[in-house]
């Protein structure tokens, strides 16, 4: 797993108290999702698909708030930022 960043810190700080619990409830089901892409080795650059499939997975077809709100969740656990904003950039097209 990449170590957490100051931009993730950051930008978990500045999330509601409520926006948080929301966040670090989704972050305990998608926790393994998680564990088993970082325990895999990598097959794409900053693991931008495998975030890919994690996010398109959870998303199906409820629209781009909620891949960005997994996409933070993903950002909460550790995940690569720059893998995980190419991912989001491909699901938003």
């Amino acid at each position: 797993m990449e170590a957490t960043t100051t931009a993730q810190i950051n930008l978990i700080k500045k999330l509601s108290p409520e926006a948080l619990t929301i966040i670090k409830e989704l972050a305990e089901i998608v926790k393994p999702l998680v564990d088993n892409v970082h325990q895999a080795p990598q097959v794409s650059k900053n693991y931008y698909a495998e975030y890919m499939g994690i996010l398109s997975r959870s998303a199906s077809n409820k629209g781009i708030e909620y891949i960005k709100l997994m996409a933070i969740t993903l950002l909460y656990l550790g995940c690569n930022p720059d893998g995980v904003n190419n991912a989001v950039k491909l699901l938003s097209n």
